[in-house]
């Protein structure tokens, strides 16, 4: 037992002077220097990694961070592909697995087979009638070779025969030896006639059928073309001037036979009396006299009726020395129209909406009745389109519609809402001179109304959701949030906050009730707190799994995406067993202290019992 403190001691020792432990060495030449004990048989050599099971290796997913980066453990029960976390993706079989701080890798090897000392050139199969014959054994000194089956005859090619690709020729028949002047049908009814065998010294031939007679065409007798005579009937050798029919009561006469002496001939029927005209009388056209009454010798300025409320004034008797005239009635002011009151006619002063303004005497309505309604102005002109939709439309540079409210407090500057765009510019919604905020918000909804925030990618892609708050306030950001930064930050896979800063969060306690606890054997911060020794915190982790005072992963709530915990207690928590190890720190440090006293005390026991033993040597 002695030897085992004193080895202890120097261990330690030589581990707080270099910062270097060595196993089965006094002079470790590295960090962790494990000496194998190559001549004592008796007992086994090797670095164990930690060992546990892939489920017992997935509760921990939350510990583990780039700063665990090179961690080695070995698993001895795999995951199923089912059964996996982001970061236990590949611990689906048993073996070591080191972690990229991303996920755990498998640390693999590999058996690559080679014949003939040459990477890929063996060949598994070929068959002959598949066009390509295999020589050789496939051993270094034979190794295979590949080439085309060879043909049998001159000029074959390789074809499909339905199984296989082979050698065969390729038979074209041709009998004159010009390609393609041959003709397979040729019938007499069709218009056209085939002469010659079609054999080299008398090939086919093509002509049109004859005809029997001059002045014949090729007609369609409802089976087949063939050659017809064209018969035109003429009686006086001009072609169209036939009448077939008049009739008397159609207002044209008609004479002659129509033989070639005597041909037809049309004219009109005569009327019976000086200035009849043809008219229509139900049944046919014939002559009738037109009755025109004219009173003073001037056609059409007789008035039957005008009455003075209809607008128009009347004047004279209608007599012939004093005939009706008419005129409008008199205004009595400038501008005047006249409009029709529900009763008569009469003068009323114009409403002109390019140069006065007027009163609505009831409502209105306005129909576009599928027309716009443009108000130009010198930069800018608003449209209501033809279905109601209104419109403002930039002329020379930016579109621009502005609220201004009342100056109530009478600086002259009255608050003011901007709702504007310039060409290839962002869209912009500003309050400006007495406006005191921007509020976005929805207010008296019916039900719960969120405000959606939304932006597209580009190449006219709809807008896609990004955040959103709801209506009792909550609010989520479907991406990634930089805070404090100037511009858009990068993201690894798996990050969605960057904070260029501090966070402040709130809390009900501080973690110095452990000080608090440990010095004076109770916390006023917290009384429910007891400071645990190391054996107690084992026995603790055993039963439970996880550290005292630090939530159970069985308390997180899981999600799709993962387990969700609150920030500010994990702080707390951790800062707990900061101070706890701490304090455990320097307990074992004591200890150590004591140790290397004792140490040093056997040390000078063992020079002195040396010593002591020398001298008896000596006697």
């Amino acid at each position: 037992m002695k030897k085992n403190i004193i080895l202890s001691g120097v261990l330690l020792i030589s581990g707080f002077a270099f910062s270097q432990v060595g196993v089965n060495t006094a002079t470790p030449q590295a960090t962790f220097d494990i000496v194998g004990m190559s001549t004592d048989s008796t007992k086994t050599d090797g670095l164990i990694a930690p060992r546990l099971k892939g489920s017992e290796l997935k509760t921990k997913d939350g510990l583990y961070s780039a700063a665990q980066t090179g961690a080695i453990v070995y698993v001895t029960e795999a995951l199923t592909s089912t059964g996996t976390t982001a970061k236990t993706a590949n611990v689906t079989t048993a073996g070591y697995f080191y972690f990229d701080g991303t996920l755990w890798q498998k640390l693999a090897y590999g058996t690559f087979t080679e014949t003939d000392g040459v990477i890929g050139n063996e060949v598994l199969n070929a068959t002959a009638n598949g066009g390509l014959v295999r020589a050789g054994s496939g051993t270094a000194a034979s190794p295979y070779t590949l080439g085309l089956t060879s043909g049998t005859a001159n000029g074959q090619i390789m074809t499909w025969n339905g199984t296989t690709w082979s050698p065969a020729a390729v038979n074209l028949t041709e009998v004159d030896g010009v390609v393609g002047n041959e003709v397979l049908n040729a019938t007499a009814n069709g218009g056209l006639t085939r002469a010659g065998s079609g054999t080299a010294a008398s090939p086919y031939t093509l002509g049109l059928t004859s005809g029997t007679a001059n002045g014949q065409i090729m007609t369609w007798n409802g089976t087949t073309w063939s050659p017809a005579a064209v018969n035109l009937t003429e009686v006086d050798g001009v072609v169209g001037n036939e009448v077939l029919n008049a009739t008397a009561n159609g207002g044209l006469t008609r004479a002659g036979s129509g033989t070639a002496a005597s041909p037809y001939t049309l004219g009109l029927t005569s009327g019976t009396a000086n200035g009849q005209i043809m008219t229509w009388n139900g049944t046919t056209w014939s002559p009738a006299a037109v009755n025109l009454t004219e009173v003073d010798g001037v056609v059409g300025n007789e008035v039957l009726n005008a009455t003075a409320n209809g607008g128009l004034t009347r004047a004279g008797s209608g007599t012939a020395a004093s005939p009706y005239t008419l005129g409008l009635t008199s205004g009595s002011a400038n501008g005047q129209v006249m409009t029709w009151n529900g009763t008569a006619w009469g003068s009323a002063n114009a409403l002109n909406i390019y140069n006065a303004n007027g009163t609505l005497t009831t409502d209105r309505t306005l129909s576009f009745g599928g027309r716009a309604l443009t108000f130009q102005g010198s930069g800018q002109q608003t449209v209501w389109g033809s279905t109601g939709t209104l419109y403002q439309y930039g002329i020379t540079s930016y579109a621009n519609m502005i609220l201004n409210a009342a100056d109530n407090n009478g600086n002259g500057i009255p608050a003011r809402m901007h709702f504007q765009i310039y060409p290839e510019q962002p869209a912009q919604i500003i309050a400006d001179n007495d406006a005191t905020a921007l509020n976005l918000s929805t207010h008296q909804t019916t039900v719960a109304a969120p405000i959606n925030f939304a932006t597209s990618p580009g190449s006219n892609a709809n807008g896609v959701a990004r955040a959103q708050i709801d209506g009792d306030g909550k609010f989520n950001i479907n991406n990634t949030l930089s805070v404090g930064y100037t511009s858009q930050q990068t993201f690894a896979s798996n990050q969605k906050l960057k904070v260029n800063g501090s966070i402040a969060t709130s809390t009900t306690t501080y973690p110095d009730y452990v000080f608090e606890d440990y010095y004076n054997k109770s916390s006023v911060i917290k009384p429910a707190y007891k400071f645990s020794s190391l054996y107690d915190t084992e026995k603790f982790i055993k039963e439970n799994r996880h550290l005292p005072g630090v939530t159970s992963i069985k308390e997180l709530e899981k999600t799709a995406e993962g387990y969700s915990f609150n920030i500010s207690d994990l702080s707390v928590q951790s800062l707990e067993k900061i101070e706890e190890l701490y304090l455990h720190t320097i307990e074992q440090q004591k200890q150590i202290d004591e140790q290397k006293n004792n140490i040093v005390s056997l040390l000078k026991i063992t020079e002195k019992l040396q010593a002591e033993i020398d001298v008896l040597k000596k006697q």
